[in-house]
């Protein structure tokens, strides 16, 4: 009886520090990895593995910036925009003006590029935010603003 007793506190004990270290250490920002997709990436014959940086697994790496493409340059086309009231846009060197990011609730990542608007400067806080509020500028720009999550 003694001896199963120290092994439920062991137990408890052990779970409470699991418990706590991985409080410390989560990053809800944080981009997803590779290792964490559910998807199996598709393998080729030909293809090498992707190295992991040393010290462990990629996701205990610091985070980084998400690599994002350059945005390709087309000729506009004629009369595209007619009948359509031009809009001023926020001048990319101001400030963000929000903290909340109007697509999700979560606190803005500074590490994510703001979103000119016609209401300022926009702060996102993930990736999946960025085409919500690019497609209904209006309605994120007022949300954001007021600080709080777009209705």
């Amino acid at each position: 009886m003694k001896s199963v007793l120290i092994f439920a506190i062991c137990f408890l004990v052990g779970a409470m520090v699991a418990i706590g270290v991985r409080a410390v250490l989560h990053r809800p920002y944080a981009e997803p990895t590779q290792a964490h997709s559910m998807a199996a990436p598709a393998a080729t014959p030909g293809s090498t593995p992707q190295p992991v940086a040393p010290g462990g697994h990629e996701h205990h790496a610091t985070p980084s910036a998400p690599n994002r493409p350059a945005p390709e340059q087309t000729t506009p086309v004629p009369h595209q925009d007619h009948g359509k009231t031009p809009t001023a846009v926020a001048d990319p060197s101001a400030a963000i003006g929000n903290t909340i990011c109007p697509g999700c609730g979560m606190d803005v990542d500074a590490d994510i590029a703001a979103i000119p608007t016609p209401h300022g400067l926009v702060g996102i806080a993930c990736p999946p935010c960025i085409p919500k509020v690019t497609r209904e500028p209006e309605r994120y720009g007022a949300a954001a603003r007021e600080n709080r999550k777009a209705e």
